[in-house]
């Protein structure tokens, strides 16, 4: 049994070595079709023998022994639409792209069908995303623009002058982007309404990661809001971060009861979560815009700052989840 896949590979990089891991991981031979010098052609490739022997290091690099390199001249050859049967990929069952290039896959298995062969199982393997959560590919890597395995210096975009949240954000993307320069700029933008509730908080947090952006990598909006449940009234904060592509990425906190006073006020007479408290306990706009409600709650054990950290994490997560595993880790 055999699992193909192919393309330039002029460049390797992180993206190359888990579509490689991917494959060695079915327990089949790999067959690697490599675009030829002609085919390949794009003014900054290699030669094709320096780019075969590339190939084959990093395919070993993964822990695959059981491979064989063909040229390709042709994008469907490895998958055996026009190969046949005579040369010695009668088996080949599996053919591996990632989630860009599924359209090659597919039209890959209609040439087989014309051709008198059944289609080949398609698994895709997702792209793996660089710093900036967008993929790593060999043009971003020849240019410089990244590394080959996706670092890159940032520039994030902060949706507020608060200073709680501006630490907050510089904390956790200083942590999981460890080893480059994370340039932070706060933007001041208007999120949701004065006391957002529900789903206003999402929307608000969305709002402020998007007047953010700018022409930075990232934009980051922080929004603390209060939501209804069968046990009272919580407050959570959300993260909402959008990147160069458009897309967004949403997470929140820990959420805390408010005391039914506060929840009262907030609910029955439109107050502020601030100033709520500022009636209860005599707290002040620094109090609120420093270690917050749950510092008040909790004297001081756990702050609003803690809960943003959080927020950011949550919200990081799904892209961190796609990157290079070079990306740092969070300190304890």
């Amino acid at each position: 049994m055999k699992v193909c896949l192919g393309g330039s590979f002029n460049v390797i990089h992180r993206g190359h070595l888990t579509i490689f891991k991917a494959a060695s991981s079915l327990g089949c031979r790999v067959v690697v079709g490599l675009c030829s010098d002609r085919m390949a052609d794009k003014g900054y490739l290699t030669p094709f023998e320096e780019r075969k022997r590339d190939v084959a290091s990093a395919l070993e690099s993964v822990g695959c022994s059981d491979y064989e390199i063909r040229e390709l001249h042709d994008i469907y050859s490895p998958g055996l639409a026009r190969l046949g049967v005579n040369d010695n990929l009668s088996d080949v069952r599996y053919i591996i792209v990632s989630d860009e290039t599924l359209f090659t896959a597919e039209k890959l298995n209609e040439e087989r069908g014309r051709n008198g062969l059944d289609p080949l199982e398609v698994i895709v393997v997702p792209v793996v995303l660089a710093y900036d959560s967008l993929p790593i590919s060999t043009r971003r890597v020849h240019g410089r623009e990244i590394d080959a395995e996706g670092r890159k210096d940032l520039s994030v975009g902060i949706g507020s002058s608060n200073k709680a949240k501006m630490r907050a954000i510089a904390k956790v993307y200083r942590s999981v982007f460890s080893g480059v320069k994370v340039e932070l700029e706060t933007v001041e933008v208007k999120g949701a309404a004065a006391q957002p509730k529900g789903k206003e908080t999402i929307k608000g947090a969305v709002a402020r990661a998007k007047k953010a952006l700018g022409e930075r990598d990232y934009g980051v909006g922080v929004e603390a809001g209060v939501f209804e449940t069968g046990e009272g009234l919580f407050s959570t904060q959300y993260c909402a971060i959008v990147d160069r592509k458009g897309g967004v990425t949403v997470g929140h906190g820990p959420g805390f009861a408010c005391p039914p006073e506060v929840a009262f006020l907030i609910m029955d007479k439109g107050m502020t979560m601030a100033k709520a408290f500022e009636l209860n306990y005599g707290t002040t706009k620094e109090t609120a815009r420093s270690i917050g409600a749950i510092g008040v709650m909790t004297k001081g054990h756990v702050e609003r700052g803690d809960l943003t950290d959080y927020a950011v994490y949550a919200a990081l997560a799904p892209r961190i989840h796609r990157m290079s595993p070079v990306v740092g880790r969070h300190e304890k």
